[in-house]
């Protein structure tokens, strides 16, 4: 599955938890969350929070 397809699921709510996770952490480890909406930023930094995906290393 692509990303687009992983969004497309997560918004239907059809993503399983453990791919939404997955998804984040590409989304984070890419930059690409900054581009994202609220709705996905918040999710990313709740889950970051959470410790169940790391931020962004920036060297």
């Amino acid at each position: 599955m692509d990303m687009l397809d992983k969004m497309v699921s997560w918004e239907d709510g059809t993503l399983a938890p453990s791919a939404v996770i997955e998804m984040m952490q590409e989304l984070i480890d890419s930059g690409e969350i900054e581009h994202q909406s609220d709705t996905y930023q918040f999710m990313a930094r709740a889950l970051v929070d959470a410790a169940l995906c790391r931020p962004r290393l920036v060297h």
